[in-house]
């Protein structure tokens, strides 16, 4: 089933994870709905959609200090300025986009698809949304988990060590929610 109105929300709420809020907890959950949102899609297209909605929407919202610049101009400026920033959030959301869409290339029924694969594409995309814009992380969950006790881990493998960790722990929610669904074990295998 395609629920994009459920991960849009969660966009739209997963700033809050961020200073000067720092409600980690609706980061970790945001993120675990849209891990399952894009399990639960039929299709490469859907699941795609999924990840891109949660991108914009997180980012319409998480960058809106961008659009705070764009008041200073007259008019046509303002129009101008706006279509752009729109268009930079399009684009940094392609790389969620693309998290759905290499995802479904495995069957969502093992356990490794939310422990190991899934994160590893999210990791993988932010690394290179990260290189594709000039380096700087752009609301990276590493940015907002120091509360978990993950900052330990800065030192020894950098923030997408931390990032990875975090959709490790997302995707972990999820397969444990869905097997407790299920009334399946936690065994894995």
């Amino acid at each position: 089933m395609n629920k994009v109105w459920l991960v849009a929300l969660m966009g739209l709420l997963s700033p809050l994870a961020f200073p000067p809020f720092n409600y980690v907890p609706i980061l970790l959950i945001s993120y675990a709905i849209l891990f399952w949102q894009i399990g639960t899609t039929k299709t490469r297209k859907q699941a795609f959609s999924s990840g891109f909605t949660f991108a914009f929407s997180h980012y319409l919202i998480g960058l809106y200090w961008l659009f705070s610049i764009v008041s200073q101009y007259d008019f046509l400026y303002q129009v101008v300025v706006v279509i752009i920033l729109l268009g930079i959030i399009a684009a940094i959301s392609f790389f969620y986009g693309l998290i759905g869409y290499f995802s479904k290339f495995l069957p969502v029924h093992h356990w490794s698809w939310f422990v190991l694969f899934v994160p590893s594409i999210a990791s993988l995309s932010e690394w290179m949304r990260t290189w594709f814009w000039t380096g700087f992380p752009w609301y990276s969950p590493s940015d907002a988990v120091f509360d978990m006790g993950l900052s330990s881990l800065l030192p020894i493998g950098g923030y997408l060590s931390v990032s990875f960790i975090f959709y490790l722990l997302s995707g972990l929610l999820v397969y444990v929610t869905l097997n407790f669904k299920h009334r399946k074990t936690y065994i894995i295998g």
